[in-house]
C-alpha cells in the first residue's frame, strides 16, 4: 500500500467512509434468477416465497443468501442460517460470486418515469 493510498483511506475514515470489498456474480449467472426482491408487502406472504422458489429453481440466487422475514421465527432458524453460510462459501468457491477487490461502486437507477 503506497502513501497516497493510505492518505486517501485516512481521509475517508475521517469522514466515516470506507472503500468496500466488492463481490459480484459472475457474468454467466442468470441475473433474472439471481436477483430476489423482498418487498415489505410480500415479506410475510408464503405464496410469494413459494413462487420465488419455483422461479429460482436450482439456479444460483440471492434467495440462498437471505432469510425472508416470514421464516425468522421458525424452529429451523439455526439450519436456515447454516444454509446461508454454506451457500455463500459455495458461491465463492465455485466462482459464482467473484471478488472484484476494494473499489467504489456507483449504481445508477432509472425509474419508469425517467
Amino acid at each position: 500500500m503506497n502513501a497516497t493510498h493510505t492518505a486517501i483511506e485516512q481521509r475517508l475514515t475521517n469522514l466515516g467512509l470506507a472503500i468496500p470489498q466488492i463481490v459480484l456474480p459472475a457474468s454467466e449467472v442468470d441475473l433474472f434468477r439471481w436477483a430476489v426482491v423482498a418487498c415489505d408487502q410480500h415479506s410475510d406472504n408464503p405464496g410469494y416465497w413459494r413462487q420465488v422458489e419455483e422461479t429460482v429453481g436450482k439456479a444460483p440466487s440471492t434467495l440462498r443468501l437471505m432469510i425472508p422475514e416470514l421464516y425468522l421465527k421458525d424452529r429451523d432458524m439455526p439450519q436456515r442460517l447454516k444454509n446461508v453460510r454454506t451457500a455463500m462459501r459455495h458461491y465463492i468457491q465455485q466462482g459464482i460470486l467473484r471478488d472484484r477487490g476494494a473499489q467504489p461502486l456507483l449504481i445508477q437507477r432509472t425509474f419508469a418515469d425517467g
